[in-house]
């Protein structure tokens, strides 16, 4: 391994030295005393950050024993991590007008804001750690010797994961706070305002045609060509107004829905912060010919902050083919007629939070979904889903949970009514649901819009006072 010339590959080397060891030796590591955090703290003053790193290398190999290295290297890293808090987005400051810091850790708060890091070595990126917006977990918070709970402002995340044996990409970004090409600062962080937007309302909102595909069945989703998608979510919009976050169901938001959904923005700003507009087909096909479950991210101008494609498509039962009309030549699944992405996107927006998309049955996808939540530590996952509904205790809000107890993360999930309806059950189904972590008492609240034949919405505003949600009001509402 080649010496490091930051302190933020220098913190990267040494988490991934402490990771491999056991636990116990790491709660078994003596503290640091006086003196020797005086020295770390002096050093760390430098401005030249390969001076610093060396001295943080020269620090820890002036041990005389496995144990001092140990102890000299995590007490090291809490002084690193502590400074790094002076320039984490969860601070209320603006750290480099305010006060004054090396020139070493000005050059990597910039790192972050251009390239998503602190820095980064191979396939590890230097990270602020998760949550950007509300308290981070406590060093408890796993009731075992956590690494990664040890710092509240630093954490080394993995730009690689899989599902199964297929590599999946991390690509990690930050927008800014730009109203333009950002997401404007929001009226109060942690009373985020939350709009769940129907778009699919009626049976016929919504095609469903099967496809032979070699051997097997696949079923194709999409809205129906007579409905004007952008049209009907800018006037939902407009009767939400004033929201911070916004959902649309999946399959319900194709790529050319969301192109004019962005021109009609562009056209006349809507008052929101930042819209998933679902997800639907994209114009491009992979070499066998499927078209990618793709989502779309927004601001109130039109702006696209980034687009997340499905991981893992999902199937339906021969039974609900027959249901939905579709023909059936074997009691075989019938798969999604979708291409799979290869990449989750995780961006970080200051003053709302770190951001996950993962659509529907990307929930499940292993261990893909469950490494990016636990190593990233995001403010929100959105889930846009097609299914019949999304109450509480269906699979969808089980796997949140358990995703709970891991991260102090919000999950929002947004399905359509059409769905329901085409298998025959009766309107007002759940459209919407909001759930915070388990740690926070309350967690749950499923959103039920009332049918209409226009834009159905429903929402919820939950207050914060420290990032814990101590009371909440949810409102249900149609657009008359």
């Amino acid at each position: 391994m080649s010496e490091p010339d930051s302190p933020a590959k220098w913190f990267i080397d040494c988490w991934v030295a402490m990771s491999a060891l056991p636990p116990n030796v790491r709660s078994a590591a003596n503290g640091l005393s006086e003196r020797q955090i005086r020295d770390i703290k002096a050093f760390l003053e430098l401005d030249d950050a390969t001076a610093v790193a060396r001295a943080l290398v020269q620090f820890t190999i002036d041990s005389e024993s496995r144990a001092e290295y140990v102890s000299r290297t995590l007490g090291a890293m809490t002084e690193v991590d502590e400074l790094f808090g002076l320039v984490h987005p969860r601070n209320p400051t603006t750290p480099l007008a305010h006060i004054t810091i090396p020139n070493w850790l000005a050059e990597a708060a910039d790192s972050r804001i251009s390239q998503g890091s602190y820095g980064a070595s191979g396939d590890f990126r230097l990270v602020a750690r998760g949550p950007l917006t509300r308290c981070e977990r406590t060093l408890d918070a796993s009731s075992a010797d956590s690494l990664p709970d040890r710092y509240s402002a630093l954490a080394v995340v993995s730009t690689k994961t899989s599902h199964g044996l297929r590599p999946i990409d991390i690509k990690h970004k930050v927008v800014s706070t730009s109203a333009i090409h950002g997401v404007a600062p929001g009226n109060a962080m942690g009373s985020e305002r939350i709009v769940f937007l129907a778009v699919g309302q009626d049976a016929s909102d919504l095609v469903v045609a099967g496809h032979r595909v070699g051997v097997r069945d696949f079923v194709d989703f999409r809205p129906d060509s007579k409905l004007d998608v952008a049209k009907r979510i800018l006037e939902g919009l407009t009767a939400a107004a004033n929201a911070d976050i916004c959902l649309a169901p999946e399959l319900m938001v194709c790529e050319d829905h969301a192109d004019a959904l962005s021109e009609g923005l562009r056209r006349e700003a809507a008052t929101l912060r930042l819209f998933v507009a679902g997800s639907g087909h994209t114009r491009a096909c992979d070499p066998t010919g499927m078209p990618w479950n793709e989502a779309r991210v927004v601001n109130g101008a039109g702006f696209t902050l980034w687009r997340q494609r499905k991981i893992w498509p999902a199937s339906i039962t021969a039974e609900t083919a027959r249901r939905l009309g579709l023909p059936v030549e074997d009691d075989r699944n019938h798969m999604e007629l979708n291409a799979c992405g290869d990449a989750i996107e995780v961006v970080d927006v200051d003053g709302l939070g770190r951001c996950v998309v993962l659509i529907c049955q990307d929930l499940h996808t292993s261990p893909a979904a469950r490494e990016v939540v636990e190593q990233f530590q995001p403010d929100w996952v959105f889930v846009p889903i097609l299914d019949q509904n999304v109450d509480a205790g269906r699979w969808a809000h089980q796997q949140a949970i358990t995703y709970a107890s891991t991260s102090p993360t919000r999950y929002l999930l947004a399905t359509s009514s059409s769905y329901a309806l085409k298998l025959g059950q009766a309107p007002g189904g759940t459209i919407g649901l909001a759930i915070g972590p388990t740690s926070e008492g309350r967690h749950c609240a499923s959103l039920t819009a009332h049918y209409t034949g226009s834009t159905s919405f429903a929402e919820v505003t939950w207050g914060s006072s420290c990032g814990i949600w101590k009371q909440w009001r949810i409102e249900i509402g149609p657009l008359h």
